[in-house]
């Protein structure tokens, strides 16, 4: 069993007054990266995950960052890095944790 992080809503940015949207499915992820070890058996270990989303205008890339401990998961910090000179709606793109069993077009957290 693992946690799946799901991306939804989409990249909205404009650029020269004109609007543009890529899909959250468009987003591609990373492979996973311990960022922080459990130092104590209650303690959390920590992982992070970049998604980019390439567009003509250049490269959007979300790094999630996700605690897992005994009381589950949960997305810890989330950064945004867009290319300069156009308008980005930060809050058009969400990620969210999925606990499952199957494999999933998406990250997968050890």
């Amino acid at each position: 069993m693992g946690f799946y992080i799901i991306p939804f809503g989409e990249v909205s940015y404009t650029v020269a007054d004109e609007r543009f949207e890529v899909d959250s499915s468009d987003l591609v992820p990373g492979n996973w990266k311990k960022t922080g070890e459990a130092q104590l058996k209650e303690d959390d270990e920590e992982y992070t995950v970049e998604y980019v989303a390439n567009t003509p205008h250049g490269s959007f890339t979300y790094t999630v960052t996700l605690s897992i401990g005994e009381n589950g998961a949960a997305i810890t910090s989330l950064w945004a890095d867009f290319p300069q000179g156009l308008n980005f709606d930060e809050g058009s793109i969400e990620f969210d944790i999925v606990q499952g069993e199957d494999e999933e077009e998406s990250a997968f957290a050890p």
